[in-house]
């Protein structure tokens, strides 16, 4: 699933399709926590859902036998389980696993799917005799088996953001591999071997790729001996260096980190995998410096937390047009033409995951600087609390558009129909006609989509210096209904922004 907002507009009978305006890859929600069990006996591992925010949703019925290490989810919402000699799946939302296992091999370690082709991969084996990787297609038959010299244990593992290499944390070989898998079979160079922490026996045995960056820039949490730092490894396939990003040793209840994620907004979130040592439980942590505004999971899980993953949700917002000669590029940025005449705009959204839910329409004024390049200064952020003082908010201005969507996104708890918003300049420009906005929130129909229509007022040349450029961006909320008022279900991470031109 691929989020993208789009501005697609159409001129004189002719449709033309406008460069994309923002996209993101999937949209995070849910987590959840897979809990491995005690060592001497797994069948106590089990998994757990949280919203973003933390709150305790449910335990996921029991499956499998064996120590739980590992889950992923595909593109479609399926969840897959490394859990003692098999891998496992849960079929999509309620996520009730299949009666059948997916596929069986000799300890399983880990389960990713890779993210341009949707294949399952799986690492299997806790030395150099058993360590290899599997490539199931979606139904669960496998496609190919990878042994390779470099193989010593392969635990976790991820995929680079173009899907054609892998990443893998090679335990008792104490460096991180890389493979090219856009080849078959994948070639395996050491991608690092770590530096003076590969000295001091790091076994590294979590890794993920850095999501919030779109980078390929890796983070990886060691076994015990020194699990006291997560390292970020960069530089090319073959010649990455390593550093610490984050020293555990001074974090009260956080020792030997074990699965580790890093969200496209710019949290790692790091599993403490021992109660003898420390709370069992996930802490995340800001990598720019920001406060860090999800507190810590802490006791959240019962005995040994191993592993990390977010549900990911679809929303594609657009924005149409039918006016004739309305529509033209100014500045390299999609415009609309107002002035003497009522320009009407549609702003759709489309969330297939949430048939039936509680949606908002939200806009604001924008600065050209936050349309071309975003806003530096807060992260984005999806499935979230939405209010004026969170910085995890979807980055539009503090202004009267923005309050009004706020109070829409309130009223949409209880959803009661649409509001009539009226656009009124008079006070700037008493020679203007009102515009109007209708369906700012409601209840999304049985395929998760809405919209909204918004009539520009008219606004006489005299009133504004000719030319006269402004921007609105716009985003959308979704609520998902088992989190109630307390989380969002999805929110678009980004503005799209509509250029107002006057001539």
């Amino acid at each position: 699933m691929r989020l993208s907002i789009v501005l697609v507009l159409a001129v004189a009978g002719a449709t033309f399709l406008a460069p994309e305006l923002a996209s993101q890859v999937e949209v995070e929600t849910d987590l959840f926590i897979a809990d491995r069990g005690s060592q001497m006996n797994g069948s106590d591992g089990e998994i757990r859902r949280y919203t973003h925010t933390g709150m305790f949703l449910n335990t996921l019925p029991a499956a499998g036998s064996g120590a739980l290490r590992g889950i992923g989810f595909d593109l479609d919402d399926n969840l897959f389980v490394a859990r003692g000699n098999s891998i496992l799946r849960y079929t999509g939302d309620p996520f009730v696993p299949d009666a059948a296992g997916f596929a069986t091999g000799t300890k399983a370690q880990n389960v990713e799917i890779n993210p341009v082709t949707g294949n399952v991969w799986a690492s299997f084996g806790v030395n150099a005799t058993e360590a290899e990787l599997r490539e199931y297609d979606t139904t669960g038959l496998l496609l190919q088996t990878i042994t390779d010299p470099l193989f010593v244990q392969l635990r976790s593992f991820c995929f680079s953001e173009d899907g054609d290499r892998i990443f893998l944390a090679n335990v008792e070989g104490n460096n991180v591999l890389v493979g090219d898998v856009s080849v078959t079979p994948p070639v395996f160079v050491v991608h690092s071997s770590l530096g003076a922490f590969g000295a001091a026996a790091y076994a590294p045995i979590h890794i993920a790729r850095d999501a919030a960056f779109e980078t390929d820039d890796l983070y990886v949490a060691g076994d015990y001996i020194a699990a006291n730092d997560v390292l970020r490894i960069t530089g090319a396939a073959g010649l990455g260096t390593a550093q610490s990003i984050l020293n555990v040793s001074g974090i009260t209840g956080l020792n030997a980190p074990g699965g580790i994620w890093v969200d496209s907004w710019g949290s790692l979130y790091v599993a403490s995998r021992d109660r003898n040592m420390g709370t069992p439980g996930l802490f995340s942590f800001r990598l720019d410096g920001q406060p860090q505004t999800v507190a810590p999971l802490l006791g959240s899980e019962h005995i040994n937390p191993i592993d990390v993953a977010f549900l990911k949700r679809r929303l594609d917002l657009t924005i149409d047009s039918n006016v004739d000669n309305d529509v033209f590029q100014v500045g390299g940025n999609s415009a609309i033409v107002i002035g003497d005449n009522q320009p009407t705009i549609r702003v759709n959204v489309d969330a297939p995951d949430y048939p039936n839910s509680p949606y908002v329409f939200l806009f604001s004024l924008m600065t050209n600087g936050q349309c071309a390049n975003g806003d530096p200064v807060r992260p984005r952020g999806e499935g979230l609390p939405f209010s004026i003082d969170d910085p995890r908010r979807t980055p539009l201005e503090l202004d009267a558009l923005f309050l009004q969507s706020q109070q829409m996104l309130n009223a949409s708890i209880s959803p009661g129909g649409f509001i009539p918003f009226i656009l009124d300049p008079a006070l700037n420009c008493p020679q203007s006609t009102p515009g109007f906005s209708l369906f700012q929130f409601g209840v999304t129909d049985a395929n998760g989509h809405a919209e909204a229509f918004i009539q520009f007022p008219t606004f006489p040349v005299a009133c504004f210096p000719n030319p006269f450029d402004v921007r609105i961006g716009f985003a959308a909320a979704v609520l998902d209904m088992n989190t109630g008022p307390v989380g969002i279900g999805v929110i678009s991470g980004a503005p799209t922004c509509l250029s107002l031109f006057l001539l």
